[in-house]
């Protein structure tokens, strides 16, 4: 798949390939080059000049291509920067949250020039996905409309090339076990410690019994930080159920778990059995099981299901009792979904009348003031 990143197409005269490839087409004027090579610290591929100074900043004709001008480009570089990415030079966007940027360095055995998409949601080396040679075959393929964005990322390729190692050289928290026991399905990039195994059997990894036939995600040190408990298990202070899940996060602090038993959470009772949700990096939600009903800011809820926001305001439950939610008097055994903008969502345990219109039981509706 990637042998056509291996060998640069012949020609002489560069810079003729690519007029021909754009084909008298024209954006708008760049920029100052300097400024992005003061940055970079080492000087921009002649080629990525050339179509700097031919074709300037603007959609490539016939795609989804927008090359990027000076000041973007400049504030990408920090970006990159501050995600440990460097040596890449970003040149486009795929009209959504991924770039395309030249590698100056040539990971992974890679020529130097090759184009790499990266996903701006992720900024991981590992995620960075080779689809053209060099800026002239980016644009060759996009004017063509033959670029492949599904191909394998340099995580995939690394496990391809080191996966015999992995299992030759098992880390710590891997040792006495092999082949038999997990498959590796994907290696942290430039390492072999496996981010990723399917447990063939029930297994204990790093102190967490992990159980046959599912999935278990390991960190760079290779802890556990997701894996289907094969038995109970004790994760810090609370006891875990056997066969549920259990997401650590990177500090190690339980993210997703169901308790054997109730337990409290900042001042909430929450039910045991059912899995609990905390807050991580990602996503500021509280979300689990009341095991009693409870008042919460202002909100009477039932014991169940509920979910809470960054602020720790309802914003998905089930009524205790009557009240009236912003403005609509709602009965007691209604769901009910908040958001920002006010009621957004019921179930209603009888027909009700909401904002003039009789909505029947059991079904869900939505009733946000602009529906």
């Amino acid at each position: 798949m990637f042998s056509r990143y291996c060998q640069r197409p012949m020609d002489h005269d560069p810079r003729k390939r690519l007029d021909t490839a754009l084909d008298g087409a024209h954006g708008r004027p760049f920029g100052d080059v300097n400024g992005i090579e003061r940055a970079l610290g080492r000087a921009v591929p002649a080629t990525v000049k050339h179509l700097w100074s031919s074709f300037g900043e603007g959609t490539i004709p016939s795609s989804r291509i927008d090359l990027y001008d000076a000041d973007l480009v400049l504030d990408l570089l920090e970006q990159y920067s501050d995600a440990g990415l460097t040596d890449l030079l970003p040149l486009a966007s795929d009209g959504g949250s991924r770039d395309f940027a030249v590698d100056l360095v040539g990971r992974d055995g890679l020529p130097m020039g090759t184009i790499v998409l990266l996903d701006r949601g992720t900024m991981t080396e590992g995620s960075l996905q080779p689809v053209a040679a060099d800026a002239i075959e980016l644009v060759e393929l996009a004017r063509t409309d033959k670029l492949d964005l599904d191909g394998s990322d340099l995580a995939t390729r690394w496990t391809e090339k080191k996966h015999a190692a992995a299992y030759a050289t098992p880390i710590a928290s891997l040792q006495g076990l092999g082949p038999d026991d997990y498959e590796i399905v994907a290696l942290h990039h430039a390492t072999l410690v496996p981010a990723r195994l399917l447990a063939r059997r029930d297994l204990e990894i790093a102190g967490v019994p992990c159980a046959a036939g599912e999935d278990v995600h390991l960190d760079r040190k290779g802890r556990v930080t997701y894996a289907r408990l094969a038995r109970d298990h004790r994760a810090g202070d609370v006891e875990c159920l056997g066969g549920s899940l259990l997401v650590l996060g990177a500090d190690g602090r339980l993210r997703r778990f169901t308790p054997v038993s109730d337990l409290v959470i900042e001042g909430l009772r929450w039910k045991g059995g059912v899995e609990i949700t905390l807050p991580d990096d990602h996503l500021d939600v509280l979300w689990g099981a009341l095991a009693e009903p409870t008042t919460i800011g202002g909100i009477p809820c039932a014991a169940g299901l509920v979910r809470l926001d960054g602020d720790r305001a309802v914003t998905e439950a089930t009524l205790a009792r009557d009240v009236v939610i912003d403005g609509v008097a709602l009965p007691a055994g209604t769901w009910f979904e908040l958001t920002s903008g006010g009621l957004y969502a019921v179930r209603l345990p009888v027909a009700t009348m909401i904002r003039g219109r009789t909505l029947d039981a059991g079904t869900k509706h939505l009733v946000y003031k602009d529906a």
